[in-house]
């Protein structure tokens, strides 16, 4: 939970986010922005009816754990999982709108023996992308039908892609080997941010445009509208106090969509069903 609210410009806290992962995350120069963005974006939940995830894929001690730690410092509402019941994740979910974080996803989300916590966190990454979907749970002793909002960000780390669903609802972040400046959470310094977060979310909720990219993939153009929304931040500010001009994090965003988009259609047409047709 952050402090009292810290006002501040939202190009201020962007280069803040920006830097904080930085000094704790080894990525490639765009994925720092996107995530930077992601984590702004996860602030407006409110705004949106979709919600990208961010899917960190590694070997074991490549840093997933690490980028999951950060965002649980500085995203909305985070939440780190590592063992959930199915009635715990739903009540969460609807009632303080929590930001899943879910590490070694391929363990807890195990699909050939699946288990109800397995069965509980696959209908949350299946659903809880788009604004409307909901979990229905028998609940109390008389057995009602319960109905659970579970739309939001969320994150997820895994050592492979092991559902094509997830991929299909996830900006995909390849970590790389190395040692970042800081090893340990600085948690005082995160604690500011979020404090800046918070007030940027008070300032700016209902104030944005939504911006709908242009993408042949209608799932895509879905995922990115938070984040091309959310960039509109940076469109009036001084650049001396930012990381990134507008013009060039929105260039910066369409090449990460049509580069997503490339792939999965090169996915789509090596497919058993594309060579049938």
């Amino acid at each position: 939970i952050p402090d009292m609210p810290i006002k501040s410009c939202a190009s201020e806290i962007y280069k803040d986010i920006f830097e904080y992962l930085k000094d704790h995350l080894i990525l490639q120069k765009d994925e720092y922005h996107i995530m930077s963005l992601w984590i702004m974006a996860s602030w407006l939940v409110d705004d949106f009816n979709t919600a990208p995830y961010l899917l960190f894929i590694a070997p074991k001690s490549s840093g997933k754990t690490q980028a999951l730690n950060v965002i649980h410092e500085l995203g909305y509402r985070s939440f780190l999982t590592v063992s959930v019941t199915a009635s715990a994740i739903f009540r969460a979910a609807d009632l303080w709108r929590i930001t899943p974080l879910i590490d070694e996803s391929e363990f807890q989300v195990n699909t050939e023996k699946p288990s109800e916590s397995s069965q509980a966190l696959y209908g949350l990454l299946n659903g809880g992308y788009k604004r409307g979907n909901c979990a229905l749970r028998i609940e109390g002793e008389n057995r009602v039908p319960t109905s659970f909002d579970i739309f939001g960000f969320k994150a997820v780390a895994s050592t492979k892609i092991f559902l094509p669903t997830l991929e299909s609802r996830s900006i995909i972040i390849n970590m790389n080997q190395g040692m970042p400046k800081n090893i340990l959470i600085d948690e005082d310094r995160s604690k500011i941010i979020r404090s800046k977060l918070l007030y940027f979310r008070f300032s700016t909720l209902k104030k944005l445009k939504t911006i709908i990219p242009k993408s042949n993939s209608g799932r895509l153009t879905e995922l990115f509208i938070p984040l091309y929304t959310t960039a509109q931040i940076l469109e009036n500010s001084n650049y001396a106090n930012s990381v990134i001009k507008y013009e060039d994090l929105v260039f910066l965003l369409d090449r990460t969509l049509k580069s997503m988009e490339s792939d999965r259609k090169q996915e789509e047409l090596g497919s058993p069903q594309a060579q049938i047709v």
